[in-house]
């Protein structure tokens, strides 16, 4: 069947391949459905993070700024010092592409005001892609709902990272047209009646993939501490951040190997573990409704992995109803080092609860395939840019 002809589309992200952030498996995996005629994509470039492959039958990719390590004292305003030239970029893009509409991702504020500009100064149409909160998730930011109040205003549709998203903006925002456009994994996905799992190595291997942030790090202190208790056992983390970051947070040790691969190969990386950690918020820095809504990118290749998830998240929050409604994490929402010692003993000790994890997440893993999420992108556009605009009001919410 004949797929409708998208808009051409300019992308605007902060993390773009090779970025080896969430953001940057996001873009490239959403990126990968879509055609050069019907795509292009304008990103930071991070230097230091290992190459991925990148076929030039996908859309192609432009670098507006370079990103400087995390690492580096004035990160923050290196970057801001570079948006004219991210806003120049974007704009030859725009026009040298003959691009017809903008998709803006948030998080990260610069690309969000680059893309709204762009779209008053030449009249496109403007769509987000919403990974996580915005104004909400800093209530005392006036630029932050400043830019929220006008872009919500402008944009013709919002796409969200989760349900628990859509049902939060829904809610609050209830004139801002959104629906879900969840992360999409392009993995092979191994049937469930093909599904072999190995034995356990001695010692016994957990992994871990991502950043270790205010959305998880009172967690994560659990899976250190598990760690240092238990010396026979590994942790094998793949990260976009530094090892001295980790070093500060106290994950060092001979236990403890930190990583940065590229995300080519990042899933054959973490099948050489025995089980997958996701450590969730119960407490932080971050807004409640942050770790209430937060659907991590690592979920997806958690669940292609063929290896058990435990989840140690607070049993309220949207992830911790995703891995229950589809029983294929053992969760431990009690925010206690020997909760999570015995769910570790759990997974270690019972194959059978083993098998049935993994195998419920398989079946999970099916309704993120890229088909399924593009082609709701792609209906969304088409139908949006051909309506009437209709003004949204913050006042509404």
């Amino acid at each position: 069947m004949t797929k409708a002809k998208l808009p051409k589309t300019m992308l605007l992200s902060w993390g773009v391949p090779p970025a080896a952030i969430g953001s940057g498996i996001v873009i490239q995996n959403l990126a990968r459905q879509f055609e050069p005629h019907e795509m292009v994509v304008v990103g930071a470039w991070y230097p230091f993070h290992p190459p991925s492959e990148w076929q030039p039958t996908w859309p192609h990719i432009v670098y507006g700024m370079i990103q400087p390590p995390f690492t580096w004292r004035g990160e923050l305003w290196l970057r801001r010092l570079q948006w004219p030239l991210l806003l120049l970029v974007s704009l030859w893009v725009l026009l040298n592409h003959s691009c017809q509409v903008i998709l803006c991702v948030f998080p990260d504020e610069l690309f969000l005001l680059a893309g709204y500009l762009l779209s008053k100064l030449t009249r496109k149409p403007l769509f987000l892609y919403l990974h996580n909160t915005f104004a909400d998730a800093k209530p005392n930011d006036p630029f932050f709902h400043w830019l929220q109040e006008r872009v919500f205003s402008s944009a013709r549709h919002a796409f969200v990272m989760s349900e628990g998203m859509q049902a939060f903006f829904h809610k609050k925002y209830p004139k801002l047209d959104c629906s879900p456009l969840p992360h999409i994994i392009n993995a092979p996905i191994v049937l469930p009646s093909e599904l072999i799992i190995p034995d356990l190595h001695q010692p016994l291997r957990l992994v871990f993939t991502g950043n270790i942030n205010s959305s998880c790090s009172d967690a994560a202190g659990r899976l250190k501490e598990w760690i240092i208790l238990n010396p026979d056992s590994t942790l094998n983390i793949y990260s976009g951040m530094d090892p001295s970051q980790f070093a500060r947070l106290g994950f060092q040790g001979e236990q403890i190997r930190i990583k940065t691969v590229s995300y080519d190969i990042l899933l054959s990386c973490i099948r050489e573990g025995d089980i997958l950690i996701h450590p969730h918020g119960f407490t932080g820095a971050m807004q409640p409704i942050e770790y209430q809504t937060i659907f991590p990118t690592k979920t997806l290749e958690y669940l292609v992995s063929q290896r058990p998830i435990l989840a140690h998240l607070p049993g309220d929050c949207f992830l911790a109803q995703f891995y229950r409604k589809h029983d294929c994490a053992l969760i431990v929402d009690d925010p206690a080092i020997e909760a999570f010692s015995d769910g570790v003993s759990r997974l270690r000790s019972d194959p059978e609860l083993r098998l049935r994890l993994v195998k419920n997440a398989l079946k999970a893993a099916l309704l993120f395939q890229g088909p399924i999420i593009s082609d709701h992108f792609r209906k969304v556009v088409i139908q949006k840019t051909s309506l009437i605009h209709k003004p949204f009001s913050n006042h509404d919410g």
